[in-house]
């Protein structure tokens, strides 16, 4: 089981990364400090995004951690359960108000097709 959890972080870590320099490059492209407003929003949405994915993660591993042990009969409590759900519904909403700002952005700056970057990093985030 420890070995697929660090499989499975290995894997989320490089998409992780990859939307990580995606988001970036958008953001340096669209010359996201001209519009100061809707780029700190953004900001604000990425850095509870990231926080949510640490949870998540948390979570995850007590959940691995009480499936690991099944001579005491162990199963992932319903509490843990709960707050997966509950932190996955607030990361899908990070993530489509990431979306909506950066269709914002890109509608200020006609010329760049920005429609295919956009689904890409939100291929990414799913």
């Amino acid at each position: 089981m420890k070995r697929v959890h660090m499989e499975i972080e290995w894997q989320v870590q490089s998409v992780a990364e990859v939307l990580r320099q995606k988001e970036d490059e958008f953001m340096h492209d669209l010359n996201a400090q001209h519009q100061a407003e809707l780029f700190a929003k953004w900001e604000r949405e990425r850095e509870h995004r990231d926080k949510g994915l640490t949870i998540i993660d948390q979570l995850c591993m007590k959940g691995c951690c009480t499936t690991d042990k099944p001579h005491e009969g162990s199963h992932v409590p319903d509490t843990v359960i709960k707050e997966m759900l509950d932190v996955l519904a607030n990361l899908k909403t990070q993530h489509i108000m990431m979306q909506q700002i950066q269709q914002q952005m890109a509608t200020t700056q006609p010329g760049k097709e920005w429609a295919p970057r956009v689904q890409e990093m939100h291929f990414l985030r799913q």
